[in-house]
């Protein structure tokens, strides 16, 4: 795995999470983290962000096509694992 590609995944989920916590209840849309930021594998960051111990809600909100992501708990970035450890799949 090129090193340039993890940092760049690992910088993307510490994006996420701290809108997730910015955001609260409103949550962030996927919608918004794909146009918006670029972020093309959101869910995959997402995903990430829950084998690392954070609760996420995927809400489908009526009317929308995306989902919106809302943090149920706020734990530190790699709660569960020191960063060296940590294997980020594509």
């Amino acid at each position: 795995m090129e090193k340039n590609s993890t940092s760049c995944r690992k910088a993307q989920s510490a994006k996420i999470l701290t809108l997730l916590r910015e955001a609260g209840q409103r949550g962030v849309s996927k919608k918004y983290l794909i146009f918006e930021l670029g972020f093309t594998q959101a869910g995959a960051r997402v995903f990430e962000l829950e084998r690392l111990g954070h609760k996420i809600l995927h809400e489908k909100r009526p009317g929308e096509h995306f989902v919106t992501f809302v943090l149920l708990n706020d734990l530190p970035l790699f709660a569960n694992s020191p960063a060296s450890e940590i294997e980020l799949k594509p």
